[in-house]
């Protein structure tokens, strides 16, 4: 008798544990408003409507079946799986650090440790603790390199002023734009076929190559002095 009594409560008792975990989640409000959290999932607001839509095309970039169209709901699945214990590469809080970074100083969130193999192995790679952005040829006549050949520049420790930045990584956003395309068709494609761009990551010099009006024109920066712990 006493063995069937503990089956039939064991169902209730594992309800009201998981209650209790879902109900231990802080209550985000309306933080799925904040322009800081927009931002961070690319969301723009709709043409028509009061909704929004996320420009990653990448399922893998929403933790929420409607993560596309709803901050709300990606919020709610983001702080959901960023409390989950564990760690590893495919660990929410390894996936999307600036989300965990950001919710964290918003909400009172749990602060166990996550181990994160490949972030801290790509954070460590770049080495960086300042950006600076770089805008070349600053001629108004040439508009598409004035604005085309903006990029970040990823300064690693300065430890003396012999500290040589060309050698610093680059990020940038480029139009994925075959090498046999015409003037005429990279225009084509980037107005009106929307041309996949691609944020690649190279030095400084290789970045420098690729801009022909350099020369030409002038070169200057807009310096940040976050540290790495914060832009990432």
């Amino acid at each position: 008798m006493r063995t069937l009594l503990r089956f039939a409560l064991a169902p209730i008792w594992l309800a009201s544990c998981f209650n209790a975990f879902a109900t231990s989640l802080p209550d985000t409000g309306n933080l799925h408003q904040n322009p800081a959290w927009l931002t961070l999932l690319h969301y723009q607001p709709d043409r028509f409507g009061d909704g929004y839509t996320g420009q990653a095309d990448d399922d893998a970039f929403y933790l929420s079946d409607n993560g596309k169209t709803s901050p709300k709901a990606e919020l709610e699945a983001t702080v959901a799986a960023i409390t989950q214990p564990g760690g590893g590469n495919e660990h929410a809080r390894c996936r999307f650090p600036a989300r965990d970074r950001w919710l964290r100083a918003q909400l009172d969130l749990p602060g166990q440790p996550a181990s994160c193999p490949a972030f801290e192995e790509w954070t460590d790679e770049l080495n960086t603790e300042t950006v600076t952005l770089v805008f070349a040829a600053s001629y108004l006549n040439s508009p598409s390199s004035m604005f085309g050949h903006t990029f970040l520049r990823l300064d690693p420790p300065r430890e003396d002023e012999e500290t040589n930045l060309i050698l610093a990584n680059t990020i940038s956003y480029a139009a994925d734009a075959a090498a046999h395309d015409s003037e005429i068709l990279f225009a084509y494609k980037a107005f009106l076929v929307a041309t996949r761009a691609l944020p690649p990551s190279s030095p400084t010099t290789k970045k420098f190559a690729s801009i022909p009006t350099l020369s030409t024109g002038t070169c200057g920066s807009t310096h940040s002095t976050s540290p790495r712990r914060k832009w990432t």
